[in-house]
């Protein structure tokens, strides 16, 4: 198996511990992490994928909030954001389709900022699992196409 926890390999590293299975890691990923540097959000916001996963919608919204309010201007934070409003929709009730709904429109203003600023890395769009509530949604291909032009102005 070749990943790293946050392409959505956790479960599987664990499962396969879990029956005896021999993993071998290298860890190639040598950012400093932690919210106390400046500029690093990545310890709040894997809080905030974990609280959405586990059915705390209404928490995890609120730090996706935060993220779309406060660092509109870097991409990157902002498709954290629509990770975050995604995954909340998805954990909302059923019985709560106009939350849902909140959620998704606020992820797709999220990702929109992103791709309007420059993200440039369209295979995290189409790969990302914190993505998959977005990607049937007709406003998602678009998106990903200006992600795809963005990467081409990359040098």
């Amino acid at each position: 198996m070749s990943a790293d926890p946050d392409s959505g390999t956790s479960f599987e590293c664990g499962l396969a511990y879990a029956l005896g299975i021999p993993i071998v890691a290298v860890r190639t990923d040598f950012r400093a992490g932690g919210d106390a540097l400046p500029g690093q959000r990545l310890a709040t916001i894997n809080l905030m994928l974990a609280q959405a996963r586990s059915g705390k919608h209404a928490e995890a919204a609120a730090f996706a909030r935060e993220l779309l309010e406060k660092h509109a201007g870097i991409p990157r934070w902002l498709v954290q954001s629509a990770c975050g409003f995604g995954l909340s929709a998805a954990a909302a009730p059923p019985d709560q389709p106009a939350l849902r709904k909140e959620y998704l429109e606020k992820a797709f203003v999220a990702l929109r900022k992103a791709v309007e600023g420059g993200y440039a890395h369209p295979e995290t769009l189409e790969c990302d699992p914190d993505l998959d509530p977005l990607r049937g949604d007709p406003r998602f291909p678009p998106l990903l196409a200006r992600a795809r032009v963005n990467r081409g102005k990359v040098p």
